[in-house]
């Protein structure tokens, strides 16, 4: 925030926006998978059981990237939608939303790491380690400063120090999975480079689809007010979501028939109560 105030006018709001509005689905996704597996890790980690701690680590890491992949993909391709519909009003004007936007497109190329981060930490607190995660995420900040600064000075100006920031949260995970993975051992590498594999197939298609509807509407809906801009990019996004969805489900990825399995789950007890309700409605006729 102190660089972004040398940069110009309105570069510290850019740079705050850009960074609220990525940090949502970060925070939804990272936090509140970490916090739900922090239980069970911190329990085998008590009883030395590192071999399950793995497991669990690695079937949540899973579950974070096929979720957090869509995210990414979806910031990226919609970004100016996304800025313009939930910024675009008063005196946020055409230029502050591509300005919003190109620092987000900065800011998505970490996602994955931000989301990831909250986990990794919490497996290094299941060992009683605080000192570790704040070692290396002080080194990551400096490194974020000095880059920060680098690309301020080369003039890429608040993209710039998104781009910094990325950089860095990508270091803080690399540093902290290696240093964890010497404590621990083997943190199911092979599943989750597999698994991230298939979802980047299926983003890829995601990505196309996106892209193509996007382009599709855009000429058929008024791209200068808040209805077209909101339709383009909803309608972008479901069937993007859809197409993901029903990609990696064909691929056989174990976290889309997971998904699928516990919306079944869900949706039972209703077919259920429907059909009670049908046979009460039939007895009493």
């Amino acid at each position: 925030t102190g660089m972004a105030s040398t940069i110009g006018a309105g570069s510290i709001a850019v740079f705050n926006l850009a960074n609220n509005l990525q940090s949502f689905p970060v925070n939804i996704l990272g936090v509140s998978f970490a916090v739900a597996a922090f239980p069970f890790i911190s329990e085998m980690a008590a009883k030395g059981r590192k071999e399950e701690l793995a497991l669990s680590f690695a079937r949540t890491t899973r579950a974070v990237i096929f979720l957090i992949i869509p995210a990414t993909v979806l910031f990226l391709l919609l970004r100016a939608q996304v800025v313009r519909v939930i910024l675009g009003s008063g005196r946020f004007d055409w230029n502050d939303t591509i300005d919003t936007a190109d620092a987000l497109a900065y800011f998505t190329l970490s996602m994955f790491a931000q989301a990831l981060l909250p986990l990794v930490t919490r497996a290094f607190f299941a060992f009683k380690d605080v000192t570790t995660p704040l070692v290396v995420g002080a080194a990551s900040v400096v490194i974020e400063r000095l880059l920060a600064w680098q690309f301020v000075a080369r003039g890429l100006g608040t993209p710039g120090l998104a781009l910094a920031f990325s950089i860095a949260s990508i270091f803080n995970l690399a540093a902290l999975w290696v240093l964890l993975r010497l404590r621990v051992g083997n943190l199911g590498e092979k599943a989750i480079f597999r698994a991230a594999a298939v979802m980047s197939l299926c983003a890829l298609a995601m990505a196309g689809a996106v892209q193509g509807i996007k382009i599709a509407l855009g000429d058929l809906v008024d791209m200068h007010t808040f209805v077209g801009i909101f339709a383009q990019g909803a309608a972008a996004g479901a069937v993007g979501i859809l197409v993901y969805l029903g990609a990696a489900f064909v691929l056989g990825s174990e976290e889309a028939r997971s998904a699928v399995a516990v919306l079944k789950r869900r949706l039972a007890p209703s077919a259920a109560l429907n059909v009670r309700q049908e046979n009460e409605t039939l007895n009493a006729e």
